[in-house]
């Protein structure tokens, strides 16, 4: 695995893509036409927490790295 320190990043864009660009999101579109809005509302509201006083968030990434030979 691979761990770099990424760019501090919006932590509305962080609670954005959790939501919006999760496989769960038809999931959540399927609770009701309010979903996807409530499910944002909650995340941006969770994510805020951890934001720096600027809002952003500081985080690491992993990546795990598969090679297949034959």
């Amino acid at each position: 695995s691979l761990t770099l320190p990424p760019p501090k990043v919006n932590a509305r864009s962080v609670a954005d893509g959790l939501v919006l660009g999760s496989p769960l999101r038809a999931e959540v579109e399927e609770r009701g036409p309010d979903g996807v809005r409530k499910a944002l509302d909650a995340a941006r509201e969770a994510v805020a927490d951890l934001a720096d006083a600027d809002g952003r968030i500081d985080s690491t990434m992993t990546a795990l790295i598969v090679t297949a030979q034959r």
